[in-house]
């Protein structure tokens, strides 16, 4: 049915703490779901041995590299590994409504090739909501209720107990979590491999998905909104490739469909 696929490299033990929140909302509440793993760095961190993956529905991989942040490039190893028709970028510290990856499977299933469970506003959940979180089952809805009743007007405030990132239509979240149809997927070049670290990978499948005509959708209900669990900084926050990610994607916003798919066929990474 679906299944995520998540980039790991240790940083500190939120990063562990949430990655067991996620495995446990989502394994407990989407039948028949897989999970793989794909840790690059220059050797394996036993932080992550100490996880509690399920049993029969996770593959755990570990690539060797230089110490840099190839998240695209561990991102692509997971989606070809992946068996089922939908598969899930996963980042370590996301919760979405579940009904809203349905809405996304069931898209993705008819003719669309990206979606977002979420309707773009991206809420960082701090403390102390997040260790209730992290330490007990929990149900989607015991976060939204916590939302000021004012939740269904633009998120332009700064809550007691969550800092909006995505403030308005313009500004619409694009990572985080992101599902797709794989076969087609893949067929449009999958994660863009010329994008080193973190920055306008996600911003370009949207670009590249509308110049070569394939379907989009999002669930935009206004409850549907994209809750990051709280960690503290990762050295990766300063990315010393950010302004040529951001190269990158200008140059291909700036292709036609015939231009573009030139390019992808010129990429390596599914070769």
């Amino acid at each position: 049915m679906i299944t995520f696929v998540t980039h790991l490299r240790y940083d500190n033990p939120d990063r562990i703490e949430n990655l067991n929140t996620i495995i446990n909302y989502y394994g407990n509440n989407i039948k028949g779901c897989k999970f793989i793993f794909i840790e690059d760095d220059k050797e394996h961190n036993k932080a992550f041995d100490s996880v509690k993956y399920i049993k029969g529905a996770t593959k755990f991989s570990f690539v060797k590299n230089d110490s840099t942040y190839y998240r695209t490039r561990a991102l692509n190893i997971g989606m070809k590994m992946a068996t089922h028709d939908v598969v899930v970028s996963l980042d370590t510290d996301c919760i979405v409504p579940i009904n809203s990856i349905m809405k996304c499977y069931d898209a993705l299933m008819d003719d669309a090739t990206v979606a977002w469970p979420y309707n773009g506003y991206f809420i960082d959940v701090g403390e102390p909501l997040r260790s209730a979180i992290t330490s007990s089952s929990f149900d989607y809805n015991d976060i939204l209720h916590k939302l000021d009743e004012k939740y269904t007007m633009p998120l332009t405030s700064v809550y007691k107990q969550f800092l909006v990132r995505c403030t308005s239509k313009e500004h619409l979240g694009t990572g985080g979590i992101v599902l797709f149809n794989k076969e087609r997927f893949l067929s449009i070049g999958g994660y863009n491999e010329n994008f080193i670290g973190w920055g306008c990978e996600d911003n370009e499948i949207v670009s590249r998905v509308d110049i070569l005509g394939h379907k989009k959708f999002r669930d935009t209900n206004v409850k549907s909104i994209c809750f990051h669990l709280y960690h503290r900084s990762a050295e990766r926050a300063e990315n010393p490739f950010f302004d040529k990610n951001s190269e990158e994607w200008h140059k291909i916003k700036a292709m036609n469909k015939e231009e573009l798919q030139d390019y992808i066929s010129k990429w390596n990474q599914f070769k």
